[in-house]
């Protein structure tokens, strides 16, 4: 008995994602970001110490397509290189 013969995979289909907007620091739009991200960073035990406090943080948001009106996603990094990754409320402040 042979073995079925398995087809090949199509390749993933991958698009470049778009900066919405300039990386700013976090305590300079705070009033522009929902309050649940800043909570939950704070929040986080699982994460350094210094990637909890808003001063070590920048916030940059994508859109996965360029065709997309609103970004989805959105990144909060801190000064020591880690990346906190959300998906974004799509609220258009940002």
């Amino acid at each position: 008995m042979t073995k079925p013969v398995k087809e090949a995979r199509p390749e993933r289909v991958t698009k470049e994602r778009v900066a919405a907007m300039e990386k700013v620091a976090v305590k300079s739009i705070l009033k522009d970001i929902p309050a649940q991200y800043i909570e939950a960073q704070r929040n986080r035990n699982s994460i350094k110490s210094c990637c909890q406090d808003i001063e070590n943080l920048t916030y940059q948001t994508f859109k996965t397509d360029g065709e997309l009106e609103k970004p989805d996603f959105a990144v909060m990094e801190c000064v020591c290189g880690s990346k906190h990754y959300r998906a974004a409320n799509g609220n258009g402040k940002l």
